[in-house]
Parts: structure tokens; C-alpha cells; sequence
């Protein structure tokens, strides 16, 4: 209950994403949308958390090339 996600990439802090109840085995989509500045290695990390100390946490690079 009371899931928040919060996700950041590189150079930029996220804002907090509320997504409520999740019951147990269900998954949930955050839809995102990231506008890079430069070309090169994205991180981004999302950090998902609940009542009674539940947290889960998920890492990712991406390759961001420069259109042409």
C-alpha cells in the first residue's frame, strides 16, 4: 500500500510518482518520458516503496546516440 517510485537518471532528480495499492504478484507501468542532453550513457535507477519498510529497487543504462 501507498507505493511511491521514485526514478532518476543521470545529471537530473526524478519526482516522486504515487502509485497506490499494489496487491501481491501484480504489476503496475509508470509511464515516462526523458529528453537527454547529450549522447552517451544514460543510468537511470527507480526506487519503488511501501508501507511496513518494502522497497524494491531496479538499475539501467542506456546507449542515447545523437540523431543525424
Amino acid at each position: 500500500e501507498n507505493v511511491v517510485v521514485n526514478l532518476n537518471a543521470t545529471g537530473a532528480a526524478g519526482q516522486p510518482s504515487t502509485i497506490g495499492t499494489i496487491a501481491a504478484g501484480e504489476t503496475k507501468e509508470l509511464a515516462i518520458e526523458l529528453t537527454p542532453r547529450q549522447a552517451g550513457i544514460m543510468k537511470l535507477d527507480a526506487v519503488a516503496q511501501g508501507d511496513g519498510d518494502l522497497q524494491a529497487r531496479s538499475a539501467l543504462e542506456v546507449m542515447v546516440r545523437r540523431a543525424e
